[in-house]
C-alpha cells in the first residue's frame, strides 16, 4: 500500500505501476491497514487513455482472511 486517501488506496503493482482499490472495492478488516503492507487484490478496470488501473479486494483467489 502506498497511500490510503478519502477515495481508495493507491497500491504499487510489481514495483513499477501505481493502482487504485476504490474505498467501495476495499474489504472490511478487524485490523486497521498499515502503509507498507502486502495487499491482495484483482484488476476490474484499465483505462489505457488515462493510464489508470482500477483494483478489488473483493471476491480475490486466495485472499487473505
Amino acid at each position: 500500500m502506498l497511500k490510503l486517501t478519502d477515495f481508495g488506496i493507491f497500491v504499487e503493482i510489481e514495483g513499477e505501476v501505481e493502482g487504485l482499490i476504490y474505498t467501495s472495492e476495499v474489504v472490511k478488516r478487524d485490523e486497521p491497514l498499515q502503509e507498507g503492507e502486502e495487499l491482495v487484490a484483482r484488476i476490474i478496470k484499465i483505462d489505457v487513455e488515462e493510464r489508470k488501473i482500477g483494483l478489488s479486494m473483493k471476491h480475490v483467489k486466495g485472499e487473505r482472511k
